[in-house]
């Protein structure tokens, strides 16, 4: 698949980064003596709307999202299209298909995005020097996939609105946001798709939780009210 893709190009360092203490350079900052440039990576600034890469792209990089937000997607042979994943600072991807040639998502913004560009052999190279640097890359891989393991055990539909919206305040109060206020960037279409269930279901579900006191839904934004009972809903609904 042969599509280009248009896109604004500039150099990000982790030395300027608002997330570098949560990110690659978090546990190798006071022991690597390598240049200031060894840690400083290509980078992509989307508009919404606009793609980092397409499904079945040759794959030859790794990504970290250092600002806005990405959405995941499969296209099948039918043109039905599912959403695997939402990205957020400083989330590492791309390492899902390091085993293939060529990608097997399309990555979209939601939102203006800045997103770091890693040439997969210049990550190994760097981890070679830099074995903390390799360390703190296994973290990062590890949290994503504990993270889509948790929602995958989520079996009934209020369980995954729940465990969602839980996982969604977790990720904006890294970000130094209100954990209780949630401003949703992606449609209700695209929530549905990735929790698989209908739209109809998570509009149902979340406003019986309105209805309950137990969140507010302003437009685009959700106030989560009663986190306790959340919480027991994702584990126990």
């Amino acid at each position: 698949m042969n599509r280009k893709i248009t896109h604004k190009t500039q150099v990000n360092s982790c030395e300027t980064c608002p997330h570098a203490s949560i990110c690659l350079h978090s546990h190798t900052q006071h022991r690597q003596t390598s240049p200031v440039e060894t840690f400083q990576f290509s980078a992509r600034v989307l508009q919404r709307g606009e793609h980092l890469c397409y499904q079945g792209q040759l794959s030859e990089n790794l990504y970290i999202i250092r600002a806005g937000i990405l959405k995941s997607t499969i296209t099948k042979p039918s043109g039905e299209e599912y959403v695997m994943g939402f990205y957020l600072p400083p989330d590492l991807f791309g390492w899902e298909g390091i085993d293939e040639t060529h990608r097997s998502v399309s990555i979209s913004a939601l939102d203006q995005s800045n997103i770091c560009v890693i040439p997969t052999e210049k990550m190994f190279t760097l981890t070679q020097k830099i074995p903390a640097l390799g360390t703190q890359l296994l973290r990062m891989v590890s949290r994503r996939i504990q993270q889509d393991n948790i929602a995958l055990l989520r079996t009934s539909a209020q369980q995954r609105v729940a465990t969602f919206l839980l996982q969604l305040a977790s990720r904006y109060r890294e970000l130094g946001f209100q954990k209780q206020s949630l401003h949703l960037l992606m449609t209700h279409q695209d929530i549905a798709n990735y929790l698989r269930i209908t739209p109809s279901t998570i509009s149902r579900i979340l406003h019986e939780l309105q209805h309950k006191k137990i969140i507010r839904i302003e437009k685009h934004v959700i106030q989560l009210l009663d986190i306790a009972t959340i919480n027991t809903m994702a584990e126990y609904s």
